[in-house]
């Protein structure tokens, strides 16, 4: 059946999906370069050791000053000695005469997350000033403290919408399987049947998805059928976090028709956990929606059903229901999406097998003639399409999936390479475990990182040896990661003491490799052995005035993408080492003609890789960005760094949210927002490329 679409029909369905956001002016803003603000700056980026010196811009006679430097200690959250630093902190927020210095010390003290200052940010709840209510309770929710959660959930009443929205927002943070966890789930969902502001709603919505809060049934049920959609959207996120039954059936149908289509995606998410086969039925619907991304996501639905499917006559009924939506090889270029024939590759493979096996098995020709059409669909198809063949492959247990995914492990493409390798990570065998270890000598460091991963608990003690020299050879860009995964691995392997990859790591010249070395021995109750390490210099942050403008504005970008463009406002007074190497890059056309090569749907779009496998692209300076976390909230559009374990691990890549993703608020780094081509965002795929970034 050839896959076909209004042209017209399509756009309008994507105008009406996601409403353009209103181009604004850009927000005036004044930078500092007193010699006060460029050494603070300088002491937080160089990280560590920086905290005793900091400390004493904390007395500066200038608010500016003391704000600045607060915030800088909170962006030191794992160095040694903290305690004295959060005990200055604490009286900057209680005796401090400036609110805004207030402010950034509670953020402060909730980033390092110290459970000593947990008293002292409780009597600021009850702070007449409502900015700083709401920054105490931020903080007290980032607490590992269970005594303070209902001094958290109190504020829940508090009568300024700012400080709700920081309770509602802390419990998706809290361990689910403590003590007074149903207690939270009760209070968060009762909030919901009296609470007015629509920001406060979203977040307490959210807390409760991500607790998975059966309490929260109703409320989800409830906003479900709101006329915002975006309290909508985080109610179906609600509803597929439960355990499935019928009324949740009815309601994910009726979701999966919205025409928000971030709002029918989660729904068609929701539905891959029934087995039904009204939800079957929809979701082949789903496979000639408007928009490629529920139609990508209503194909990765149906390929999880399949993992379900024990008896043929199931395997041949929904082989038979799923028929007409059937994607022919005929017709395969009637489908424009290269990330939807990815997914379909996801679920057409698996179910053929299924019926294979569950049938009349494998003969050798039976496999044989498998061999050979996968063998023609990596000869005809782009390299994205035979990414999903490659998890495809990882679904099925037959014994030729390995075969073809060794084979794929050794693509020119890195990202089929590294997505058959993360493949072979769901199956096992010493073949497997081989040819693995094969991998971690790969020249290509995003392979040696993939091998790596994929490798996991196949380790053996044996193994050391080849993680030591994988260690001792990998430098370079991915190098730190690789290395610092090394160490974990080695050390599941010598369970005992610390490993020799740990010991070479702690004088490695990455500052998060000599954290994760160091590990090694408190883990085990051990002091680390001082070593005397000789990591290379850092060159100093940038300076305003200097080597950027002393920005009156916030300056603003276009991004032009093959979808069209987008306008970004960015954030120098915030985040200002990320938006001058963002606008460096930008200058030296170092975007010009890379791709997204990541999309979540209803989450982000991510790019500016020159690797095209998101384990590329340095600052403009050739290194890593120390990270830049401040009080602002992910928003829809928000620009993001991506980064790995390591916060200070930021590069030339960025990231944009499709909509306010609360779970990634301080933790990564926001320098900038979305102000005009909403649907552009929408609409860019896997593969999309960027053909310019100009600064406006």
């Amino acid at each position: 059946m050839r896959f076909q679409l209004s042209v017209l029909a399509c756009l309008l369905a994507a105008c009406a999906s996601s409403p353009a956001l209103p181009l604004r002016q850009p927000q005036a803003i004044a930078l500092d370069a007193s010699p006060a603000m460029l050494e603070i700056a300088r002491l937080e980026d160089q990280r560590e050791p920086a905290g005793a010196t900091l400390l004493a811009f904390l007395d500066d006679p200038r608010a500016a000053v003391r704000a600045r430097a607060a915030l800088a200690l909170g962006r030191l959250a794992s160095e040694p000695g903290g305690s004295r630093v959060a005990a200055e902190l604490e009286v900057l927020a209680v005796d401090d005469p400036d609110i805004d210095v207030r402010c950034a010390a509670l953020f402060a003290l909730g980033q390092r997350a110290e459970s000593s200052c947990g008293e002292a940010l409780l009597g600021l709840t009850r702070d007449p000033q409502a900015p700083v209510r709401a920054r105490a309770i931020e903080a007290l929710a980032k607490l590992p403290r269970p005594d303070l959660r209902a001094a958290v959930l109190l504020a829940l009443e508090d009568g300024d919408p700012r400080v709700r929205l920081e309770a509602a927002h802390g419990p998706q943070r809290w361990p689910r399987d403590e003590p007074s966890s149903a207690e939270v789930d009760r209070q968060l969902a009762e909030c919901l049947e009296r609470e007015a502001d629509r920001d406060v709603i979203v977040y307490a919505l959210h807390a409760l998805e991500r607790r998975r809060a059966a309490a929260g049934r109703e409320a989800f049920l409830r906003f479900a059928a709101s006329s915002d959609a975006e309290q909508r959207l985080f109610a179906v996120r609600g509803l597929r976090a439960l355990a499935p039954d019928g009324t949740l059936l009815d309601e994910l149908l009726q979701a999966l028709s919205d025409p928000d289509w971030r709002i029918a995606c989660e729904a068609a998410l929701g539905l891959a956990a029934f087995d039904a086969p009204s939800a079957a039925r929809a979701l082949g619907e789903a496979t000639r929606n408007y928009s490629p991304h529920v139609r990508r996501v209503a194909w990765e639905a149906l390929a999880e059903r399949v993992g379900r499917l024990e008896t043929l006559s199931d395997a041949r009924d929904l082989h038979t229901l799923l028929q007409p939506f059937w994607l022919q090889r005929a017709s395969f270029e009637g489908e424009p999406s290269l990330s939807v024939r990815a997914a379909y590759q996801e679920f057409e493979l698996p179910l053929l097998c299924k019926i294979r096996s569950l049938g009349e098995g494998w003969s050798a020709a039976r496999t044989q003639e498998m061999l050979l059409r996968l063998a023609g669909v990596v000869e005809r198809e782009p390299p994205l399409v035979l990414v999903g063949l490659a998890r495809a492959l990882g679904r099925i247990p037959e014994d030729f999936a390995a075969q073809m995914l060794a084979e794929l492990a050794r693509s020119s493409d890195r990202r089929v390479a590294e997505a058959a390798l993360e493949a072979l990570a769901q199956r096992s065998g010493e073949h497997v475990r081989q040819l693995l270890l094969g991998f971690l000598g790969h020249p290509d460091y995003g392979i040696r990182l993939a091998a790596l991963t994929a490798l996991g608990d196949m380790a053996r003690a044996e193994d050391l040896p080849r993680l030591l020299e994988l260690f001792r050879s990998t430098q370079g860009a991915v190098g730190a990661e690789v290395r610092f995964n090394a160490v974990r691995a080695a050390q599941k392997l010598s369970p005992d003491k610390p490993s020799p990859v740990a010991e070479a790591a702690l004088a490695d010249p990455d500052r998060y490799v000599r954290r994760v070395a160091r590990e090694s021995w408190t883990t085990l109750g051990l002091e680390p052995p001082a070593v005397d390490t000789s990591p290379e210099p850092l060159a100093p942050p940038p300076v305003p005035g200097a080597d950027y403008p002393l920005y009156t504005f916030n300056p603003q970008v276009e991004i032009v993408t093959a979808r069209g463009a987008m306008v970004f406002e960015l954030f120098p007074a915030e985040a200002p080492v990320h938006v001058e190497s963002f606008l460096e890059l930008a200058r030296r056309g170092t975007y010009d003609g890379l791709s997204f090569h990541r999309v979540v749907p209803d989450f982000v779009i991510q790019g500016g890789d020159p690797r095209g496998d998101g384990n590329g692209g340095a600052s403009w300076r050739g290194d890593s960005l120390r990270h830049e976390i401040g009080p602002r909230k992910y928003a829809r559009g928000s620009l993001g760094m991506p980064r790995n374990e390591d916060p200070d691990s930021g590069g030339g890549q960025f990231f944009v949210t499709h909509r306010r993703t609360p779970h990634l608020d301080g933790r990564y780094t926001i320098f900038g927002e979305l102000v005009s081509g909403g649907g552009v965002l929408d609409a860019v795929e896997v593969g999309d490329r960027i053909l310019a970034v100009r600064i406006l």
